[in-house]
């Protein structure tokens, strides 16, 4: 759990975002390192999924946990429908 608040707040600054998704954070035009919310959808995709098959255990980790966070919540969301 502590692994995933780290990794949030540090998808938050920009110096994070380029330590965890490397050269898809940078831009051309200033301010040109950004955070993970201002980097284009595919770019966001392709550097998660890189985390999966990164060389460093704790970003497969991450991955890995935050893959189940997103599944568990996906599945687990009810719908009531009114007749």
């Amino acid at each position: 759990m502590n692994l995933c608040k780290l990794a949030l707040w540090l998808l938050s600054t920009r110096i994070g975002t380029f330590i965890l998704c490397g050269k898809a954070s940078l831009s051309t035009q200033f301010p040109y390192l950004q955070t993970f919310s201002n980097i284009s959808p595919k770019k966001r995709e392709e550097s998660v999924k890189s985390w999966a098959t990164s060389c460093f255990k704790l970003l497969r980790i991450l991955f890995f946990a935050a893959k189940i966070l997103v599944l568990l919540v996906f599945y687990t969301q009810v719908y009531y429908y009114q007749i």
